[in-house]
């Protein structure tokens, strides 16, 4: 019964945007007052614009990923308007797709696909700067603490005295290039600065 009630909104978003070129938004309209009269899941409408969006049709993605994010709360959420932001992205409208990002991570502030797409647009967007702190991992694990685990593991699995040198110097030459490109901030800095601190009698 869904399978047969998607392809029916497919048809009737496909002959809506032939009959009116170009009106997105009124598509939208029309999909959700389809989608919430027959009771489809956001799930399934992300899917099929999942699928729409493999083949190259865009404002059918566009148009049903916009709708699953009518209808959906959390991760859902912000997958359908990352969804919708890269249909945008390839539509040629930066803007729309930022939007999109920005609804994205307003639902989930850690929704790695949307920072990860996001920080892309921004730095086509002659906006780099900006688009160094859309890291995936920010606020999740500190770049420097990352570096110092892979470090010691280096030390803990090879018994190597030479290797013990090679990953004490690689801390700080991660970090500062991690410094230099952006991707380390305050906080990044002041954990180095208290576990040196800790360390210097």
């Amino acid at each position: 019964m869904g399978n047969n009630q998607i392809e029916e909104l497919l048809k009737i978003v496909v002959e809506y945007l032939q009959s009116e070129e170009g009106n997105l938004s009124g598509a939208v309209d029309i999909a959700v007052k389809f989608s919430t009269k027959n009771s489809i899941s956001s799930d399934l409408l992300l899917a099929q614009s999942s699928l729409c969006g493999s083949k190259g049709f865009l404002e059918l993605a566009y148009v049903l990923a916009k709708t699953a994010a009518n209808s959906s709360t959390g991760s859902t959420k912000a997958s359908a308007h990352c969804t919708s932001g890269l249909a945008s992205y390839f539509m040629g409208r930066p803007e729309e797709a930022e939007e999109q990002y920005k609804l994205a991570l307003e639902t989930d502030p850690k929704h790695v696909a949307t920072h990860y797409n996001y920080g892309i647009l921004l730095s086509e967007m002659g906006r780099p700067e900006k688009a160094l702190h859309e890291n995936p991992l920010k606020g999740a694990v500190s770049p420097l603490i990352g570096a110092a685990v892979i470090s010691l593991l280096i030390v803990l699995f090879r018994p190597y005295a030479d290797i013990f040198i090679l990953s004490v110097a690689s801390v700080p030459v991660f970090a500062a290039v991690l410094y230099i490109t952006g991707w380390i901030d305050s906080e990044d800095k002041n954990i180095l600065l208290k576990l040196i601190s800790r360390n210097t009698f």
